[in-house]
Protein backbone atom coordinates (compact mmCIF):
# COMPACT_ATOMS: atom_id res chain seq x y z
CA UNK A 1 0.00 0.00 0.00
CA UNK A 2 1.14 3.16 -1.05
CA UNK A 3 2.62 5.75 1.81
CA UNK A 4 1.06 8.57 0.03
CA UNK A 5 -2.46 7.84 0.82
CA UNK A 6 -4.52 10.35 2.31
CA UNK A 7 -6.21 10.63 5.57
CA UNK A 8 -9.82 10.49 5.43
CA UNK A 9 -12.46 11.16 7.97
CA UNK A 10 -14.75 9.18 8.18
CA UNK A 11 -18.05 11.23 10.26
CA UNK A 12 -20.72 9.57 11.37
CA UNK A 13 -24.17 11.38 12.49
CA UNK A 14 -26.75 9.72 14.68
CA UNK A 15 -29.40 10.18 17.17
CA UNK A 16 -31.11 7.83 19.08
CA UNK A 17 -30.39 4.55 17.02
CA UNK A 18 -28.57 2.21 19.33
CA UNK A 19 -29.96 -0.61 17.02
CA UNK A 20 -27.85 0.37 14.29
CA UNK A 21 -24.60 2.35 15.59
CA UNK A 22 -22.44 -1.03 16.10
CA UNK A 23 -23.07 -1.88 12.74
CA UNK A 24 -21.63 1.40 11.06
CA UNK A 25 -18.53 1.60 13.42
CA UNK A 26 -17.72 -2.13 12.98
CA UNK A 27 -17.96 -1.23 9.15
CA UNK A 28 -15.43 1.82 9.80
CA UNK A 29 -13.25 0.16 12.03
CA UNK A 30 -12.81 -3.03 9.85
CA UNK A 31 -11.64 -1.25 6.86
CA UNK A 32 -7.99 -2.27 5.81
CA UNK A 33 -7.07 1.74 4.83
CA UNK A 34 -4.32 2.90 7.21
CA UNK A 35 -5.35 6.53 7.81
CA UNK A 36 -8.93 6.95 9.43
CA UNK A 37 -10.09 9.67 11.63
CA UNK A 38 -13.37 8.56 12.76
CA UNK A 39 -15.68 11.44 13.80
CA UNK A 40 -18.82 10.21 15.66
CA UNK A 41 -21.75 12.92 15.97
CA UNK A 42 -24.38 12.35 18.57
CA UNK A 43 -27.37 14.60 19.10
CA UNK A 44 -27.32 14.04 22.68
CA UNK A 45 -29.31 10.73 22.29
CA UNK A 46 -31.41 9.48 25.02
CA UNK A 47 -31.99 5.96 24.15
CA UNK A 48 -28.60 4.48 25.24
CA UNK A 49 -26.77 5.79 21.74
CA UNK A 50 -24.30 7.81 23.79
CA UNK A 51 -23.20 5.71 26.23
CA UNK A 52 -22.58 2.67 23.94
CA UNK A 53 -20.14 4.89 21.62
CA UNK A 54 -18.23 5.87 24.27
CA UNK A 55 -18.38 2.04 26.05
CA UNK A 56 -17.33 0.92 22.65
CA UNK A 57 -15.00 3.22 22.12
CA UNK A 58 -13.22 3.13 25.34
CA UNK A 59 -13.12 -1.11 24.58
CA UNK A 60 -10.48 -0.81 21.82
CA UNK A 61 -8.77 2.52 22.22
CA UNK A 62 -6.66 4.35 24.81
CA UNK A 63 -8.71 7.75 25.48
CA UNK A 64 -6.28 10.75 24.49
CA UNK A 65 -8.64 13.45 25.70
CA UNK A 66 -12.40 13.76 27.86
CA UNK A 67 -13.49 16.78 27.97
CA UNK A 68 -17.30 16.57 29.86
CA UNK A 69 -18.07 19.66 29.57
CA UNK A 70 -19.36 19.31 26.46
CA UNK A 71 -19.31 15.28 26.00
CA UNK A 72 -16.34 15.01 23.72
CA UNK A 73 -13.49 12.69 23.39
CA UNK A 74 -10.27 12.08 20.95
CA UNK A 75 -8.90 8.25 21.39
CA UNK A 76 -6.48 6.11 19.42
CA UNK A 77 -7.09 2.59 18.40
CA UNK A 78 -4.71 0.05 20.32
CA UNK A 79 -3.92 -2.57 17.30
CA UNK A 80 -4.43 0.47 14.37
CA UNK A 81 -1.67 2.89 15.18
CA UNK A 82 -3.31 5.55 12.54
CA UNK A 83 -7.09 5.22 13.11
CA UNK A 84 -8.18 7.82 15.44
CA UNK A 85 -11.70 8.37 16.95
CA UNK A 86 -13.52 11.92 17.78
CA UNK A 87 -16.55 11.82 19.55
CA UNK A 88 -18.80 14.85 20.40
CA UNK A 89 -22.53 14.42 21.78
CA UNK A 90 -24.01 17.12 22.22
CA UNK A 91 -27.85 19.02 21.23
CA UNK A 92 -27.95 20.43 17.22
CA UNK A 93 -30.03 21.86 14.84
CA UNK A 94 -30.59 18.99 12.52
CA UNK A 95 -28.72 16.53 10.68
CA UNK A 96 -27.18 19.67 8.39
CA UNK A 97 -25.77 21.26 11.73
CA UNK A 98 -24.69 17.67 13.07
CA UNK A 99 -22.47 17.08 9.58
CA UNK A 100 -20.80 20.65 10.17
CA UNK A 101 -19.48 19.74 13.48
CA UNK A 102 -17.88 16.71 12.05
CA UNK A 103 -16.47 18.78 9.30
CA UNK A 104 -15.42 21.56 11.88
CA UNK A 105 -13.86 18.31 14.24
CA UNK A 106 -11.99 16.78 10.23
CA UNK A 107 -8.56 17.06 9.85
CA UNK A 108 -8.41 14.54 7.22
CA UNK A 109 -7.52 15.51 3.71
CA UNK A 110 -11.12 13.88 2.77
CA UNK A 111 -14.39 13.53 4.21
CA UNK A 112 -17.07 10.36 4.07
CA UNK A 113 -20.11 10.69 5.25
CA UNK A 114 -21.15 7.44 7.07
CA UNK A 115 -24.79 7.65 8.41
CA UNK A 116 -25.79 5.19 11.18
CA UNK A 117 -26.84 2.00 9.83
CA UNK A 118 -24.96 2.70 6.40
CA UNK A 119 -22.04 0.07 5.74
CA UNK A 120 -19.15 -0.33 3.49
CA UNK A 121 -19.49 -2.43 0.71
CA UNK A 122 -16.49 -4.54 1.78
CA UNK A 123 -13.25 -4.36 4.32
CA UNK A 124 -10.88 -3.02 1.44
CA UNK A 125 -13.24 -0.50 0.23
CA UNK A 126 -11.60 2.95 1.04
CA UNK A 127 -8.29 1.39 0.15
CA UNK A 128 -9.88 0.85 -3.27
CA UNK A 129 -10.73 3.51 -3.80
CA UNK A 130 -7.82 5.67 -3.00
CA UNK A 131 -5.43 3.67 -4.25
CA UNK A 132 -7.70 3.61 -8.09
CA UNK A 133 -7.99 7.52 -7.44
CA UNK A 134 -4.13 8.20 -7.10
CA UNK A 135 -3.44 5.49 -10.20
CA UNK A 136 -5.77 7.57 -12.65
CA UNK A 137 -5.15 11.17 -11.78
CA UNK A 138 -2.31 11.12 -9.84
CA UNK A 139 -4.00 12.38 -6.76
CA UNK A 140 -4.88 15.63 -7.58
CA UNK A 141 -7.73 15.78 -10.30
CA UNK A 142 -10.72 15.12 -8.32
CA UNK A 143 -12.29 16.94 -5.38
CA UNK A 144 -15.30 14.82 -5.21
CA UNK A 145 -14.82 10.90 -5.69
CA UNK A 146 -18.59 9.16 -5.76
CA UNK A 147 -20.06 5.76 -6.49
CA UNK A 148 -22.55 2.97 -7.12
CA UNK A 149 -25.03 2.93 -3.52
CA UNK A 150 -27.14 -0.15 -2.99
CA UNK A 151 -30.12 0.98 -0.32
CA UNK A 152 -31.31 -2.64 1.48
CA UNK A 153 -34.99 -2.29 2.85
CA UNK A 154 -35.28 -5.79 4.06
CA UNK A 155 -34.06 -9.31 2.95
CA UNK A 156 -36.28 -9.25 -0.51
CA UNK A 157 -36.39 -4.96 -0.84
CA UNK A 158 -33.46 -3.31 -2.21
CA UNK A 159 -32.25 -0.77 -5.24
CA UNK A 160 -29.35 0.26 -6.66
CA UNK A 161 -28.80 3.70 -7.14
CA UNK A 162 -26.51 3.74 -9.76
CA UNK A 163 -23.63 6.92 -9.93
CA UNK A 164 -23.41 9.28 -13.24
CA UNK A 165 -21.60 12.36 -14.12
CA UNK A 166 -24.71 13.56 -15.57
CA UNK A 167 -27.68 14.73 -14.51
CA UNK A 168 -30.99 12.78 -13.70
CA UNK A 169 -34.62 13.86 -13.11
CA UNK A 170 -33.70 14.61 -9.20
CA UNK A 171 -30.95 16.62 -10.38
CA UNK A 172 -28.62 14.06 -7.67
CA UNK A 173 -25.31 12.65 -8.74
CA UNK A 174 -24.42 11.04 -5.20
CA UNK A 175 -26.64 10.87 -2.18
CA UNK A 176 -25.22 11.22 1.23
Amino acid sequence: MSANLPCVSIITIVYNDREHIKDTMDSVISQDYPMIEYIIIDGASTDGTKAFIESYIASMCDITLKDTQRFYMEATHRTKAHFTFKFLSQKDKGIYDAMNKGIDLATGEWCNFMNCGDRFYAHTTIRELFERYLLDSGGGAYNIIYGDTHIIYDNSHSKFLYAHNTSHKYHHRFIH
